[in-house]
């Protein structure tokens, strides 16, 4: 009804970006967005970023701030917070509103880097970034019920640009060709391959980095409350380190008992607790603080020809 001019929509008052998806689950893109608001700074522009807030138990417009907890604002837009507090991060369901928000409080506002939107209609945004999983590629899957997708492949032509993301180093040329072809047959936007990368992790109790090899001394439990955690695995079956994983799913707020449980069972089986980033933003940090045997491990995306994505951005601030 939006396409057909039914349903009106409202163009974006400051240039804006949206970085979405179109299968359930996720595809990477809080850490996509944290990427390219660091590239966007690096070039003298400080984006604004405006999500939903998904899993919060609020509603409206709220800015997010570093001791915000992810029931107020959403676990995402506290670790974009949280791993760059210059950053200003807000969450409103109602995009439009949200935008006009923060033009509203910060009138020198000059980009805003949309998580999550490639399905909020309403909003007429500047610029459209579709991400794809290289393991679930949506091409190759169909709309609910059948499948896990929250629309038709169809509406890939939408986008501007497409990103896959979560691709292995060790993908081969051959095969980036071949999954060419197959995403052409959706979309001739242009397009680049990202992968993650794993950083060492940190001690929550120290907030201190600490190598990999340290970690591995003792066997880990893998806590994880996230859509995919299969890389995260690859890359410790990778690095030959022992682990147990307890998965649980997306957006899932661990209760103090339970995290004192795991807790408790990691110390009796002298093991250490490896999670998530993402996770972690949704603990509640005062119960966790002074456990000196629980670790996170941040991610950052990794393209390898940016220049044409980031040119695309860049000239919506500077045409």
């Amino acid at each position: 009804m939006y396409e057909k001019g039914i349903f009106k929509r409202t163009q974006s008052s400051v240039p804006s970006i949206v970085v979405g998806n179109i299968r359930v689950g996720g595809t990477g893109k809080s850490p996509m967005v944290l990427f390219l608001a660091k590239s966007l700074i690096e070039k003298g522009i400080e984006p604004a970023i405006l999500s939903r807030g998904y899993g919060r138990n609020t509603k409206g417009f709220i800015e997010v701030l570093p001791n915000s907890t992810a029931l107020q604002c959403g676990d995402e837009p506290l670790m974009i917070k949280r791993k760059m507090p210059e950053l200003k991060v807000f969450v409103c369901e109602n995009r439009v509103d949200g935008i006009s928000r923060i033009k509203q409080l910060f009138p020198q506002t000059k980009l805003v880097l949309l998580d999550d939107a490639f399905q909020h209609f309403r909003l007429k945004a500047d610029f459209y970034i579709l991400l794809t999983e290289w393991a679930k590629p949506f091409f190759k899957d169909f709309p609910l019920p059948a499948g896990m997708l929250r629309e038709f492949a169809s509406s890939a032509k939408r986008a501007d640009f497409v990103i896959t993301t979560k691709t292995p180093f060790s993908v081969s040329d051959s095969e980036k060709q071949n999954y060419l072809k197959s995403l052409s047959a959706y979309t001739k936007s242009p397009h680049c391959f990202a992968s993650l990368e794993y950083e060492n992790p940190i001690q929550i109790s120290s907030m201190k980095q600490i190598t990999w090899d340290e970690l591995k001394q003792k066997e880990l439990i893998v806590l994880t409350g996230i859509a995919n955690p299969q890389p995260l695995l690859e890359f410790l079956n990778a690095g030959n380190i022992r682990y147990h994983h307890l998965k649980y799913g997306d957006h899932t707020h661990f209760s103090d008992k339970k995290l004192k449980q795991i807790s408790s069972e990691a110390l009796q089986k002298d093991c250490f607790v490896l999670t998530t980033e993402k996770d972690f933003a949704r603990f509640p940090y005062e119960i966790i603080t002074g456990w000196e045997h629980w670790y996170y491990v941040p991610v950052q995306v990794a393209i390898a020809n940016p220049d044409n994505l980031l040119k695309s951005l860049y000239s919506l601030v500077n045409p």
